[in-house]
């Protein structure tokens, strides 16, 4: 469909500890230009969140990862295994505010892309 990026959007979940938070950003490690856009994508998104930035990890081993195309990040905007979050996520204002740091990094990211 020649897209220039593919995001996919997640929320996550520790079975471990009911205290993590925050949003983490996969990316393919063997692609820069995911490396890169997947940093954005953390970075804007926990900003416009307020979010703890837990930055970029692999996703090698996710299948739409490792097969993209173009560069990809799979963002997780937060914990349902944490009870504040989970509270977070389920209101409508989160969810925009969610939206619109995704749309900040993918703008940020075509004008990067154009100087």
């Amino acid at each position: 469909i020649n897209a220039d990026y593919f995001v996919s959007v997640h929320i996550n979940a520790d079975e471990r500890s009911r205290e993590s938070s925050g949003t983490e950003v996969l990316y393919y490690t063997s692609d820069v230009r995911s490396k890169k856009f997947s940093q954005i994508c953390a970075d804007q998104v926990s900003e416009t969140l307020g979010s703890k930035n837990r930055g970029i990890t692999d996703g090698d081993s996710i299948y739409i990862i490792r097969n993209a195309k173009v560069p990809v990040a799979l963002i997780e905007v937060g914990f349902l295994s944490n009870n504040a979050e989970f509270n977070l996520l389920c209101s409508e204002s989160y969810k925009k505010k969610a939206a619109e740091g995704i749309y900040n990094a993918i703008l940020e990211a075509y004008e990067s892309k154009e100087q």
